[in-house]
């Protein structure tokens, strides 16, 4: 799991604006990992909030495309997402498959299949797409690296379904403060210190003017 993220643990403002949080040498960084795994794995709320690419780009302008391109999966319940959105586009360089459940509009499905796009229909958790059987399914794929790039809500879903085991964090010298920003993992807080997740085997380095703080879980 990978997040850039202001030294209060802010990935964006309380209007969503993220862009941008860490430097660029970071950013650079980020398009490398993206060009090291299989796959990545964003929300609906952030593609819709941010209008992501989520390609690979070369530095050091991060304008043309990499040569490697990770698989990129939207994990949409729902099927909210725009037929226009970025992440949609650009399909003969980096393919997107939209993960979604049964339980999904099946007329808006089939629009989407019109255009191109494969569906992953799976079993769902609570009315949303079980994660679990998401990454299972990529595995059956042959994607077996995957890189978490959601927002708060994603990511606590991914670390209360128990399916983190490495997470990077990008911080950047910024304080948001306020009760409205959107921090790095959402969902509900642990009641106890005792049961917060704590990394393991842990790294820091500086990187421009960001701190990279990594670990396993």
């Amino acid at each position: 799991l990978k997040a850039g993220m202001t030294l209060d643990g802010q990935i964006a403002t309380a209007r969503g604006e993220s862009k941008w949080i860490t430097g660029l040498q970071s950013r650079r960084e980020v398009h490398r990992l993206r060009s090291s795994v299989d796959a990545v794995i964003v929300g609906i709320g952030t593609v819709l909030s941010d209008n992501p690419s989520l390609t690979a780009r070369r530095p050091p302008g991060l304008t043309a495309l990499a040569a490697t391109q990770p698989t990129r999966i939207v994990v949409d319940s729902g099927l909210r997402i725009a037929r226009s959105a970025k992440i949609l586009m650009q399909q003969s360089s980096s393919k997107t498959i939209i993960a979604t459940t049964k339980a999904a509009p099946s007329a808006r499905r089939r629009v989407l299949e019109r255009q191109g796009i494969e569906m992953l229909v799976l079993p769902s958790l609570g009315g949303h797409v079980s994660l679990k059987h998401l990454l299972i399914a990529l595995g059956q794929r042959g994607m077996m690296s995957v890189m978490v790039e959601g927002g708060g809500e994603l990511n606590a879903a991914f670390f209360k379904a128990k399916l983190v085991n490495h997470v990077q964090l990008y911080v950047a010298p910024t304080l948001l403060g306020g009760t409205q920003s959107k921090g790095v993992i959402g969902g509900v807080s642990p009641r106890r210190l005792a049961d917060a997740w704590k990394l393991k085997r842990v790294r820091t380095r500086i990187l421009g003017s960001d701190v990279v703080v990594e670990g396993d879980v």
